[in-house]
């Protein structure tokens, strides 16, 4: 995974970047909603969770 050169990042932070792996910078429990919740609950995961998103699972365990 490469990234391209942030604004204010130092060069030695450019480099380490070059070998991070996904892993890295993912969290372990990722939050989610099924197709059924309503937009004000996962309005409020949003809110609960200071997250910009959530992805939608099926909640169909053999899908």
């Amino acid at each position: 995974m490469q990234f391209s050169a942030v604004k204010g990042r130092t060069h030695n932070q450019e480099e380490e970047a070059k070998y991070m792996q996904a892993k890295d910078v993912m969290t372990t429990r990722v939050i989610t909603v099924t197709e059924n919740q309503t937009k004000q609950q996962a309005a409020r995961l949003l809110a609960q969770h200071r997250i910009s998103g959530l992805p939608i699972v099926n909640d169909d365990p053999l899908s």
